[in-house]
């Protein structure tokens, strides 16, 4: 192997695949090993980097949901494991180990869809809950998200979702 083609293969598996909590996240095809690594060899490996996409749009978000924040913070979520990716392409919101699965997830896309509450409603953008809905498997999120900002007791669970969006 030519110092052009380590070089090359190199920079191939730095661009390889990556699972996060035993999901591919990239993809990466291996066609080869050379030398033996349990004998003192050096491996090396043929990795072909998968293209995403043009334009890195999450696939399994819908356009009208495939904001800056969501491709921001789903991934965090998943990486807490609040949250993962099914085998259809859509989500399942796991918790945060607390009771009201829903109500935390209504909180997190509140925060993720920049809901504001007032006692008047959300001043913040609009909140596309049945788009929500849809790709969580769910019923009436934004009657989940307003329970939880009229609970007359702040719920334990938000600070774990808050920690979510603390820049750092």
């Amino acid at each position: 192997m030519t110092q052009a083609e380590l070089q090359k293969a190199l920079e191939a598996i730095g661009k390889g695949g990556i699972t996060v909590n035993g999901d591919l996240v990239l993809s990466k095809q291996v066609e080869n090993e050379i030398g033996n690594v349990e004998a003192g060899g050096i491996g090396i490996q043929n990795v072909y980097h998968h293209e995403e996409p043009e334009g890195g749009d999450d696939p399994c978000l819908p356009k009208e949901l495939d904001t800056d924040n969501a491709r921001k913070y789903f991934p965090k979520a998943i990486e807490r494991q609040y949250m993962q990716v099914t085998a259809d392409g859509k989500y399942h919101w796991t918790g945060t180990g607390d009771r009201g699965e829903n109500a935390q997830l209504a909180y997190f896309l509140g925060r993720v869809y920049n809901y504001k509450h007032t006692v008047n409603g959300n001043a913040g953008e609009n909140f596309p809950e049945e788009s929500l809905n849809e790709l969580f498997g769910v019923k009436r999120l934004y009657s989940s998200l307003t329970q939880v900002y009229n609970a007359q007791k702040r719920q334990r669970w938000r600070a774990k979702i808050d920690a979510l969006f603390v820049q750092g």
